[in-house]
């Protein structure tokens, strides 16, 4: 069997109903020199026989392997693992590729030398309305060939977009520096993402949109399940913190993350709880919550004002006592009280 140029990673659970979205963009597209890698994360519909139908007749060489439920990190690490690809592409089972995808990002990455080339993802409907551009919210690399930490600043300052499904990576870049994601649900494709562009020495760009990330409004995920993830995210960016710490990240790079990322994490994090617990509020404190919500929507931090995620514990907290909802609202003090604690990082590891 001749080895494959590049091995898709597609974690799967209960994906029946639209995991032909990925598997028919795979089966179409011009570059055929690829395994498929399905981790079925503990399904219990018919994903696994639709995946069997679908590939029956696939141009490729493809595999199934299940598991019981770990969730997707653990999915696409036992996929790293397993991969007999140069380079690994995950990709979602919900969302799907340009035909020439695979063959452009692969032909770009011979060309440069790359260990990681990004393109663009514009989010589309089930039914492949573009609802979002990425050309039209987020530039491209403004060289076509940049450093890992170069793009890894731009990453963290918001100029780029990168998702984990918008870029193939090196299989020896992940494997060499034990790049996997975090055993947790919520914030680990950006902390996978941080540390392979701090590693990678060559990041080439295609400056068009390949993949097309599907925004389905029928899918409803719990809010406490989102909080919960929201609160991951946090310990994800704290992971990503140290780690680029650890490995004698420049200055600027661990200020982004302490001084602008971790800060909106905060503050996303506490507008969603406030949301969450308006029904417990009677209408004057809803006036007074819409305010602060308002308020928080347009505050943006910044490195360069040094607003560190201390100061933003603070900020909120004299917002809310402004507003009159610190007392009344029992489930937003005990939220405070979390994030205050998840802070504490701050002082203990400078």
């Amino acid at each position: 069997m001749k080895k494959p140029k590049i091995s898709v990673i597609i974690p799967t659970h209960n994906s029946e109903t639209y995991i032909h979205r990925p598997l028919d963009s795979l089966i179409n597209q011009t570059f055929h020199e690829i395994e498929v890698i399905i981790i079925d994360d503990g399904s219990t519909d018919k994903t696994i026989q639709k995946v069997r139908k679908i590939l029956s007749n696939a141009p490729f060489e493809w595999k199934i392997i299940r598991l019981k439920k770990y969730g997707p990190s653990i999915a696409r690490n036992i996929g790293i693992k397993k991969a007999l690809g140069k380079f690994v592409y995950f990709l979602d089972s919900d969302d799907y590729i340009a035909k020439n995808a695979l063959e452009e990002l692969y032909r770009c990455a011979i060309k440069r030398g790359a260990d990681i080339v990004l393109c663009g993802v514009d989010e589309v409907s089930p039914n492949g309305k573009i609802l979002r551009k990425y050309s039209e919210n987020w530039s491209y690399l403004p060289k076509p060939v940049m450093s890992g930490v170069e793009v890894l600043r731009l990453y963290l300052m918001g100029d780029i977009k990168i998702t984990v499904h918008s870029a193939i990576y090196k299989k020896e870049l992940l494997i060499k520096h034990r790049i996997y994601f975090p055993p947790f649900w919520g914030g680990e494709d950006p902390d996978f993402v941080r540390r392979a562009l701090f590693h990678a020495t060559k990041v080439a760009t295609i400056r068009k949109s390949l993949v097309y990330y599907v925004k389905d409004p029928k899918k409803h995920t719990d809010r406490n399940i989102m909080i919960h993830r929201m609160f991951n995210s946090l310990k994800a960016t704290k992971s990503s913190r140290n780690y680029l710490s650890l490995n004698n990240a420049p200055r600027d790079i661990i200020n982004l993350i302490e001084y602008t990322h971790y800060p909106s994490e905060v503050l996303a994090l506490l507008k969603s709880f406030i949301f969450m617990n308006t029904n417990r509020l009677n209408n004057e404190e809803i006036i007074q919550v819409k305010k602060l919500t308002e308020l928080l929507t347009h505050t943006k931090f910044r490195a360069r004002k040094k607003v560190n995620a201390e100061t933003a514990y603070y900020l909120i907290v004299l917002v809310l006592d402004a507003l009159n909802i610190l007392t009344c609202s029992q489930p937003i003090f005990a939220l405070m009280y979390r994030i205050y604690k998840q802070l504490r990082y701050n002082k203990s590891e400078k």
